[in-house]
């Protein structure tokens, strides 16, 4: 019997020693790390696809191998990437229920990805994108839907759905909400995107509501919480702009944007923190009901003096200045759900000011899938916002009108070529041999600068900059004065300074050499200081270079906005005279 028994521990400690290995030998995953550098919200700690394997999107079909569907409905973690841009046409709606993916569509080529939904109308259609897990990133996506909503996160369960990130996107023309979150979910962040055109009601139509986001449960009055709602853009939705009819703890709503509703803008029935958005109202558009608080048919209580009101800009408050509940509708039904402090704890998003957020958002790298470049439905609503127009009403955009369906050029990885892949591991040559990770080797998830990001998404990342920052980098500090005789090698060095926190920086001989053509590059850069070795100087000979930086945000110095660093070696005899050499008199 004891023999038996110490056989089956002997068994049992094997089985424990090979489970440490086995896990000792998988891929650590950073968790606490940010979805991607600037993600900030509640959702932003997802990890997404990190560490699992790539698949990639290499056709616009449907479904099938090479599918965006296949890649979605594919389980463990996952990168997906798109090597192929265009149009994919969807003929059913598509559920993400397998947790821990990364869609990139910000690596399409082309034009970038615009999904075509299918078409499922109405409050009791489908989304053409359900989100029903948790760890997910959403970027880069346009969905053009005339269906029932373009992504729809929604919780089944409790706990099932969260850690949900959806960032940079552009959707528009659904029929019910473009956007919404229904049931059991939590730590959930919306950033970036625009929210545009939802459908309005016809004939021969089923539904159609022109409606931007809703937020509710259905499920009664608990298990939904923490929620950010941070610079998007809603335009030419006629109402839900949000709406949130649900009591939902850590309510956050900072910086968004809104243009051109007709019946309602803000719409809460929750507590929350709402700081920092700007209402604007069309030539043609209704303002009324812009920033209303109160009961909205939902079955949970709705607190007094639940609701923070800070620094938000609307019809009635047309300047960050004055009492802030003069940014409410109907003040008479809305104070009293207003209080002086913050109902809950913050994730700590940074807040811009609200004078700033239009112009953020409305940057060629603002809101929206602007990679490669805004498609014409996000050209005409940015156009709109900025310029004050949009007088055929937009919102009221309807299903049975011409469909100005924006074309997006395709595009295609390949060999040999600037869209080169040689390893299939999901980065490109060019990205790779500029980065210091080998386009021979399949590295993808490894973490070349140790940052806790994986080497596939420092590749996905860099396509995305930080929005808002239009300023090239800044050079200073980098005069040597004269070097002693006999400096035969010197560390050239360099600092900037720059909003996006690195820069790219070049040098050359010649004056007024532009950027693209400077061939000399800082051994160290990409971040503040700059770092050159130069070897072979000579006493009595003087240098001079003129240097170009370029940030990630892609800002330059150009044209005549050359710096210069000059510096002379001493000779010799000048380093060895003393004070009675200098003034003539005998030692």
């Amino acid at each position: 019997m004891d023999r038996q028994l110490r056989r089956c521990g002997d068994k049992y400690m094997v089985k424990r020693i090979f489970a440490i290995i086995l896990f000792l030998l998988l891929p650590a995953v950073s968790y606490g790390l940010p979805a991607f550098p600037g993600a900030q919200g509640w959702g932003s700690d997802t990890i997404g696809g990190r560490g699992g394997t790539v698949i990639k999107v290499t056709n616009l079909n449907d479904s099938g191998s090479g599918s965006l569907r296949a890649a979605l409905l594919a389980s463990g973690a996952r990168y997906i990437i798109f090597t192929v841009g265009g149009t994919i046409t969807l003929t059913s709606p598509i559920a993400i229920y397998n947790p821990y993916v990364t869609v990139a569509g910000q690596t399409a080529p082309g034009g970038g990805i615009l999904i075509r939904g299918p078409n499922e109308q109405g409050g009791n259609g489908n989304a053409t994108i359900e989100v029903d897990t948790h760890d997910v990133i959403i970027r880069g996506l346009r969905i053009r839907d005339t269906g029932k909503a373009a992504i729809e996160i929604l919780g089944e369960s409790i706990n099932q759905t969260y850690n949900v990130i959806v960032d940079h996107n552009s959707l528009s023309w659904s029929t019910d909400t473009i956007t919404g979150l229904w049931g059991y979910w939590h730590h959930i962040t919306w950033s970036y995107n625009i929210i545009s055109e939802g459908i309005f009601n016809d004939t021969g139509q089923d539904w159609g509501l022109s409606a931007g986001m809703l937020v509710g449960s259905g499920y009664g009055c608990t298990n939904y919480d923490h929620l950010s709602v941070h610079h998007n853009m809603f335009v030419h939705n006629s109402d839900r702009n949000p709406e949130v009819n649900h009591n939902t703890p850590y309510f956050e709503w900072i910086n968004n944007y809104s243009y051109d509703w007709y019946r309602y803008g803000l719409e809460l029935q929750t507590p929350g923190y709402v700081v920092g958005n700007h209402y604007e109202t069309s030539p043609v558009g209704w303002p009324e009901y812009y920033f209303y608080l109160g009961y909205l048919g939902g079955p949970c209580p709705f607190p007094d003096a639940s609701v923070y009101l800070g620094h938000n800009i609307t019809p009635n408050r047309p300047t960050d200045s004055g009492p802030e509940t003069d940014a409410l509708s109907y003040p008479s039904v809305s104070i009293q759900y207003v209080t002086g402090t913050p109902p809950y704890s913050l994730s700590g998003i940074t807040e811009d000011s609200v004078t700033t957020v239009k112009g953020i958002l409305t940057a060629s790298n603002g809101a929206g899938a602007y990679v490669p470049s805004r498609d014409a439905v996000d050209v005409r609503v940015v156009n709109d916002a900025i310029n004050h127009t949009g007088t055929n009403g937009w919102f009221l955009r309807t299903y049975n009108m011409p469909s100005p369906w924006p074309t997006i050029a395709t595009g295609q990885w390949s060999c040999p070529g600037a869209l080169c892949d040689t390893d299939g591991d999901g980065m490109l040559d060019s990205w790779e041999s500029a980065n210091g990770t080998n386009p021979g080797v399949v590295d993808y998830n490894g973490d070349i600068d140790g940052d806790g990001y994986r080497n596939i998404e420092e590749f996905i990342n860099s396509f995305f900059l930080p929005p808002g920052d239009i300023t090239p980098p800044v050079r200073y500090d980098s005069v040597p004065g004269s070097l002693p005789s006999g400096t035969t090698n010197y560390d050239m060095t360099m600092t900037t300074t720059d909003d996006s926190g690195g820069a790219n920086c070049r040098l050359s001989t010649v004056q007024y050499t532009a950027y693209a053509d400077m061939t000399n590059v800082f051994n160290t850069t990409g971040g503040a200081t700059h770092i050159e070795p130069l070897a072979g100087l000579a006493d009595g000979n003087c240098y001079t270079y003129y240097t170009r930086c370029q940030d990630i945000s892609e800002n330059l110095n150009t044209n005549l906005n050359d710096y210069e660093i000059s510096f002379c070696v001493q000779a010799a005899a000048e380093q060895s005279l003393g004070i009675f050499d200098l003034l003539g008199v005998a030692q």
